[in-house]
């Protein structure tokens, strides 16, 4: 029945609403090497979850700034983040399912995504006691999220600058579709993703890939710093919570499955 909600041509599920799609990877991943199942719903299991992949793991739902990926989209397409929440529990749900996806397409993205996401939890909800706080939801101006092509310039370096436009995708008239901004409330603004990999923008520059990783990675320093600088940081949750500590735990048990490596049961 999941399956069936599928549609390839418009890579949407019906009726599914506009969640990060934890719950769809998680069982999908799982019924992709389910044993009882007839070979063409774990054959169809496996082309929805590498499809999904496809197209989120190259969005705006993974913040190419501070690593963190966002609970829900606007509309139908994983262009349009909803920009509120970074809380705990939701990142380390979504690094499971990563995993799991991870598991059943050997697609390198999605752990290199769920690693991403574990560092940020790590470095923005992780307390002294090695407990976690639940998180931060953000609130306000949806366009202090988003970028215009000119400030970016007055940002960046001239080497920085190709690098971060080809790699990111933004556009002069920016790249929100119109379909989710009908009233162009956002017009010429951009929703930035990592939507090419440091290779294959070297290709397209004719650049070595290593230069590329730094031109980026100094570029999303100085993005990092001036989005912090405009966005009002929500009050520090300063408690240990358990919902998102259990959830943690369930991370770090899932990465020792996957990865093998003991130091992530040490933590769990």
């Amino acid at each position: 029945q999941l399956n069936s909600l599928y549609d390839p041509v418009s890579r949407n599920f019906y009726g599914l609403g506009g969640l990060f799609p934890v719950g769809v990877l998680d069982v999908l991943s799982m019924s992709a090497r389910m044993e009882g199942l007839p070979d063409e719903q774990r054959d169809m299991s496996l082309k929805v979850v590498s499809s999904l992949l496809e197209d989120i793991l190259v969005s705006p739902m993974f913040d190419p700034l501070d690593g963190s990926v966002y609970d829900a989209k606007r509309g139908s397409s994983w262009l349009f983040p909803v920009y509120d929440s970074q809380n705990c529990s939701s990142q380390a749900r979504v690094v499971i399912s990563l995993l799991n996806a991870y598991e059943v397409t050997g697609d390198k993205r999605a752990l290199d995504r769920a690693l991403s996401v574990l560092q940020f939890v790590e470095e923005n909800h992780k307390l002294e006691s090695g407990l976690f706080r639940f998180g931060m939801t953000y609130s306000g101006d949806v366009g202090k999220w988003l970028w215009l092509c000119e400030e970016v310039k007055d940002i960046l370096s001239p080497e920085e600058l190709p690098v971060w436009m080809a790699t990111t995708g933004m556009k002069e008239i920016g790249n929100i579709p119109s379909e989710l901004d009908p009233q162009r409330k956002y017009f010429r603004g951009n929703s930035i993703a990592f939507a090419k990999s440091p290779e294959e923008v070297a290709e397209l520059l004719g650049l070595d890939s290593t230069k590329v990783k730094g031109l980026l990675e100094s570029a999303r320093k100085k993005l990092l710093k001036v989005r912090n600088e405009r966005l009002k940081s929500p009050a520090a949750d300063k408690d240990e919570n358990a919902v998102a500590t259990f959830r943690m735990i369930s991370a770090y048990a899932a990465l020792y499955r996957i990865t093998g490596q003991a130091s992530y049961r040490d933590l769990a």
